[in-house]
């Protein structure tokens, strides 16, 4: 998954020193720009005729149009797809958080959407979990599906990794993993990402008998530009097109067509510091 999953997930390209980026000379500026991406509901959705949509596909494509490039959609895992910002075969991966590791090999877009991830259970057990925390849920027993290598914030990550939790906890690889295992009694509740699970209810694919307990955090989400290629214009010409469409309304109009609703951060004018 490239997200937002995850997004903020673990980055298995910062092994690759920062160097690495750097002691190329970055390559001339182009108007054709590969996003890496893979199928994810609501954020990607690749056609059986090969055509790619979904908020990522239409809010890259929407911004960058206007200012005159074509995106290439480029199906690669996530983490072949950061290597491939390193090295500068891709120009874009979307649905990123800021990290310093990134930092040294990706330039950072403002912040498009918020990733708002929900612990949910059974409607029958909402009352039950209820006016609970999650560590103390857990410390009742309390077995709980993720999804593997997402960056829950620091808080929720610290208390995941806690060794008398490990039992727990089950990781999943695919994002309807977690709904299988909870109707089968194998899980009491999961954390997903917010968007995605109101696309699957939307779409008759999540029962109602999952129902939202408990917010966990919120994450900004940007798009990274690989800084292997010479992207530095691209990345203002998408916040420019970005701040246009939310202007103009298509942003939203974006979000509520996939998921009915749309998380915009309050701050729209952002930018990641520059890390030394």
């Amino acid at each position: 998954m490239l997200s937002a999953a995850g997004s903020a997930q673990t980055d298995p390209a910062a092994t690759l020193t920062s160097s690495s980026a750097e002691q190329a000379p970055p390559n001339p500026p182009h108007k054709t720009l590969k996003m890496g991406y893979s199928h994810w509901p609501p954020f990607f959705i690749k056609r059986r005729d090969g055509r790619v949509s979904g908020i990522n596909a239409e809010i890259i494509t929407a911004a960058l149009e206007p200012a005159g490039y074509t995106i290439e959609f480029v199906d690669v895992p996530w983490t072949r797809g950061l290597r491939g910002l390193l090295t500068g075969s891709l120009d874009i991966i979307p649905s990123a958080s800021f990290t310093r590791e990134r930092s040294q090999y990706a330039l950072f877009s403002k912040p498009y959407y918020q990733e708002q991830y929900v612990l949910y259970v059974r409607a029958k057990d909402q009352t039950r979990f209820a006016e609970q925390s999650l560590a103390q849920l857990l410390e009742q027993g309390f077995r709980l599906g993720v999804f593997r290598g997402t960056d829950y914030g620091a808080n929720t990550m610290s208390l995941l990794q806690q060794t008398q939790y490990k039992a727990q906890i089950t990781e999943q690889t695919q994002m309807d993993g977690n709904y299988r295992m909870i109707k089968r009694d194998r899980l009491d509740g999961f954390i997903q990402e917010h968007s995605d699970y109101l696309y699957h209810r939307q779409n008759n694919q999540m029962g109602e008998d999952i129902v939202p307990l408990l917010d966990i955090t919120a994450i900004a989400q940007h798009m990274m530009f690989s800084k292997a290629r010479d992207n530095s214009q691209a990345v203002e010409d998408f916040n420019q097109g970005l701040s246009q469409l939310i202007a103009d309304g298509q942003y939203q109009r974006i979000f509520q067509t996939w998921q009915g609703n749309a998380w915009m951060l309050p701050d729209t004018t952002y930018t990641p510091r520059h890390i030394e």
